[in-house]
């Protein structure tokens, strides 16, 4: 029998590079679940700056070929790739900010517990939202991969996801 995702469905997942620990020593992140129209545009923001990194690790990464003054010319590839990667970031973390629901067991390299904060309302019934002192606790590649996992999850069935 088909079940209706719950409109405050959440889930609790573990970074790839977390899988290793100790269950005591990894970090959970708790993600909304995507509803219809999010899905196209958290994938959206993911998939140029998923496609350079895949490309990077399995070491299939072209070089450049354009010269230096082709990259120091506005318009250039480089020029491209950068505002690319600028724009896929900020759409990361913007996508985070709506999915991104809180963590435990997040620290420093001290091993201070780094505590998850929400934003102030703007308005009555408005969603909560991340705030940006919790984002900015985010590298780019964690952010990277909590969407990837956003994706992941939000595709996945509620007897997969428990799985």
């Amino acid at each position: 029998m088909a079940k209706a995702v719950s409109a405050k469905a959440e889930v609790e997942v573990v970074l790839d590079s977390d899988l290793d620990l100790p269950p005591e020593e990894q970090t959970t992140f708790k993600l909304a679940i995507l509803k219809r129209g999010q899905f196209t545009e958290v994938f959206k923001s993911v998939a140029p700056l998923e496609q350079k990194r895949k490309k990077k690790t399995d070491g299939q990464e072209e070089a450049p070929k354009e010269t230096d003054e082709e990259q120091a010319v506005p318009g250039g590839s480089l020029t491209k790739d950068i505002e690319t990667i600028a724009g896929c970031a900020s759409a990361i973390y913007r996508n985070l900010s709506f999915y991104l629901r809180g963590w435990e067991n997040f620290k420093t390299e001290e091993g201070v517990e780094v505590k998850f904060a929400l934003r102030e309302k703007e308005e009555p019934g408005a969603v909560p939202r991340a705030s940006d002192e919790s984002l900015d606790r985010l590298d780019l590649m964690v952010a990277m991969e909590l969407n990837m996992k956003l994706l992941e999850q939000s595709t996945l069935t509620g007897r997969d996801r428990k799985n």
